[in-house]
């Protein structure tokens, strides 16, 4: 090779020349080396014609050996890139998506609401069954194999710091230790050690577990071995992801209703995480948020914890926005047909409802107007003249209608099957004649209106009885989240159920009595005894008896496990508790704490522990 034959560039090179201005060979060439650009339009050129061109006459060209030469390290990029492009391009064609430009919009239209044959869930089960405990609901959220994993975990937590004076925790401990943090959101005493102290104290907590005993377990509880992070993973909450696929593959299995809605959850949180939110409007402002999809009665069916760019997003979905994403994401869930879907201004936009509309999901949301590419609709000062209740629709040419409403101020609603619709009467406060009017809602303002409230029902009920202790750590925080989540879920699938059965209201528990029920059962589980010689380990002192007798929850009662007789000091005997027996007894039950008969002829206790 000459000293004056150059290397060819590559197609990286060339591109970095024309976008950088910089200096290179190309102004150099002599006229005789011909470009092939003689027949080429200057004026409607673009670069990837200029690398095309250039390519082709080094391709042209002698060939030399370029072995040595390095590919660009992008490759492999532009390959995953294009794939994804490819995707999303699928992806719009099989849904029937339009691009921005192509989004039209009719004025002074009349818009006719879909007649839709809306889902039935399906019918209850059969009466003739009884309802399972409200242990049994629980435990479908949080098997029996994660409480193993919970203390073989901090068993393992505990070696690898170190920790001096820790025996070994069991099933046991680590269930008594959510059960005391259920009983700490029930009662709720401004400090935690108030539940340990003489003077008020209570006794379900103090014997089942020491103080630094507690606060030992709560230091090293964990879920998963700290050292071993799978390589590549980046999820942000991988020290407590196998406690949330348990809660999610539970609620993915629950029958969907018929209206659902989306909204975002805030879990309380002010310590350090590089995820945590702030939102103004909400009444939890700071904490980790969680997008979720639930039901009319607040039940959760789906959700998905938001960690930033690392979210388990679909790319696809991602393509659309991030809001809009979510949605495609979270309606994953619904497999059936003809559901109402009912979301915010946060995630709304134009191919959404295209998407929902492919999928057969109509829905109903309010919009920002600058996502819809320049709707035909009135102004807010033309439909403050009319007066309140006035309203205005536009169409597309997709069939997507946006209605604007005004009240004190306008709102805007878009949906793929109503708009003004059926207009009603609402009433609301005129401040200059200090009365109520009636003023007219469109359909599509009230069909939101009484669905949207799901999720704020969910986190109502979360926030009556919170298992909150103030903590820096927030696996202790999205551990006692994930439980609070498990509790309020089985308590709306308890409750559901039991309404369906025909169960007298009055005998359904309510949420604390559900909560005080799974608590009890935890702080005092023990697991059966083992077969063979027996052994001390794990042995626990008998709990003491308060001074009040009540009657124990049902699956403590029948669980069949340590239930001893022993003699007390009264001076009178007390009453049997067994249901029609009239006599009285010194003996009680040593784990249900009630006074039961034992004489010849007549066994109460055995009869009160057998079903």
């Amino acid at each position: 090779m000459s000293k004056n034959k150059k290397r060819p560039l590559t197609e990286k090179e060339l591109l970095y020349y024309l976008e950088n201005d910089a200096e290179s060979d190309i102004p150099n060439m002599s006229d005789e080396e011909d470009c092939g650009w003689d027949d080429v339009d200057h004026q409607s050129i673009s670069d990837n014609d200029i690398v095309e061109i250039l390519t082709s006459q080094v391709e042209g060209g002698e060939n030399e050996d370029y072995s040595d030469h390095e590919e660009p390290d992008n490759l492999q990029g532009k390959s995953n890139g294009e794939l994804l492009k490819k995707n999303i391009q699928d992806f719009q064609e099989k849904h029937g998506l339009t691009d921005k430009g192509k989004i039209r919009w009719m004025k002074d239209v009349t818009f006719e609401t879909r007649k839709v044959n809306w889902y039935k869930p399906p019918v209850a089960d059969d009466p003739t069954v009884g309802i399972p405990t409200p242990t049994d609901f629980f435990m479908q959220y949080v098997p029996e194999e994660l409480w193993q994993q919970m203390s073989d975990m901090t068993n393992l937590y505990a070696t690898q710091k170190n920790l001096a004076r820790f025996p070994a925790t069991s099933i046991q401990e680590i269930k008594k230790i959510i059960g005391i943090h259920i009983t700490i959101g029930n009662l709720q005493f401004p400090r935690a050690r108030m539940y340990w102290s003489t003077k008020y104290g209570i006794s379900l907590i103090k014997d089942a577990l020491a103080i630094n005993r507690f606060f030992k377990l709560r230091q090293t509880l964990h879920l998963v071995d700290i050292t071993a992070r799978p390589e590549g993973n980046q999820d942000r909450f991988w020290k407590v992801r196998d406690l949330y696929d348990s809660i999610k593959k539970r609620c993915q299995n629950l029958p969907l209703e018929t209206n659902l809605c989306v909204d975002e959850q805030m879990v309380p949180f002010k310590g350090q995480i590089n995820v945590k939110q702030y939102i103004k409007n909400k009444p939890t402002k700071w904490g980790i948020k969680i997008f979720v999809l639930a039901g009319q009665s607040g039940i959760i069916y789906d959700f998905l914890i938001y960690q930033g760019s690392t979210t388990e997003l679909n790319p696809v979905y991602g393509s659309f926005g991030k809001g809009a994403g979510i949605i495609m994401q979270l309606s994953e869930r619904i497999t059936e047909k003809n559901h109402g879907l009912y979301f915010d201004n946060y995630f709304s936009s134009y191919n959404l409802f295209e998407f929902l509309s492919s999928k057969s999901i109509f829905a109903i949301g309010t919009v920002r107007v600058n996502r819809f590419f320049y709707p035909k609709l009135p102004s807010d000062k033309d439909l403050k003249k009319i007066g309140r209740g006035s309203s205005a629709v536009t169409l597309s040419r997709d069939g997507i209608v946006l209605t604007k409403w005004y009240d004190n101020k306008a709102v805007i609603t878009g949906s793929n099957f109503v708009g003004i619709g059926q207009e009603d009467q609402c009433t609301r406060w005129n401040k200059t004649t200090k009365t109520h009017i009636q003023v007219s809602r469109p359909e599509s303002i009230r069909l939101y209106n009484q669905n949207m409230g799901g999720v704020d029902k969910l986190d109502f009920l979360l926030s009556i009885y919170r298992s909150y202790i103030r903590t820096k750590k927030w696996t202790v925080r999205m551990i006692c989240h994930a439980i609070d989540m498990a509790l309020v879920n089985s308590w709306l699938e308890y409750r559901q159920q039991a309404e369906a059965l025909g169960v007298q209201k009055k005998k359904i528990l309510d949420l604390l009595g559900f909560r005080e029920s799974v608590a009890e059962h935890l702080i005092l589980f023990r697991s059966a005894p083992k077969r063979g010689r027996p052994s001390n380990e794990n042995d626990e002192v008998p709990l003491k008896r308060t001074r009040y007798e009540s009657m124990p929850y049902t699956e403590m009662r029948y669980d069949g496990h340590d239930h001893m007789p022993l003699v007390d000091e009264k001076k009178e005997n007390t009453r049997c508790k067994l249901k029609m027996c009239k006599y009285k007894s010194h003996i009680y039950c040593s784990k249900c704490n009630v006074h039961l008969c034992i004489m010849k002829g007549r066994n109460c206790f055995v009869r009160f522990h057998s079903k």
